[in-house]
């Protein structure tokens, strides 16, 4: 497995970003058996030419995007007991109720950190409620 970090914003350059990290390590190395990317649904449709040139990197590259309702943190928010139906209608709202259940959290978080709170029990809890995640897990072969 490898996982590239490529940050937040424009889902277009991410997508570029992503693209371009997909073909250098396919260069360097064998082709992935399968790619993903993961995209904060709240950005989509803020420039919807942009928009437009998303498809067609994923049809180039294979890759298929999980979509975070509404950004990370909402997605975080629905590994957390007891809140796998909450959908905070906005970003800001959605790092309010995470840092509300979680008052460790900040951002970025390193995967360890994330570990050490979101097990295979809470990941599931997630999974159950967002089928772009449950389609991952399951390609990948987790549930």
């Amino acid at each position: 497995m490898d996982t590239t970090v490529l940050g937040g914003g424009d889902p277009l350059a991410l997508c570029q970003a992503a693209e371009r990290a997909i073909k250098r390590g396919e260069t360097n190395r064998e082709a992935f058996d399968l790619k993903f990317l993961l995209l904060d649904r709240d950005k989509i449709g803020l420039a919807p030419q942009r928009d437009q040139g998303i498809q067609p990197i994923l049809n180039g590259t294979g890759a298929v995007i999980i979509w975070q309702d509404t950004a990370h943190e909402a997605m975080l928010l629905r590994h957390l007991p007891g809140c796998a139906a909450l959908r905070p209608p906005s970003t800001a709202l959605a790092v309010q109720q995470l840092v509300l259940r979680w008052t460790q959290y900040e951002k970025p978080m390193s995967a360890s950190q994330l570990a050490a709170r979101l097990d295979l029990a809470r990941l599931q809890q997630a999974a159950a409620v967002e089928p772009d995640l449950a389609n991952f897990f399951a390609q990948i072969e987790i549930f």
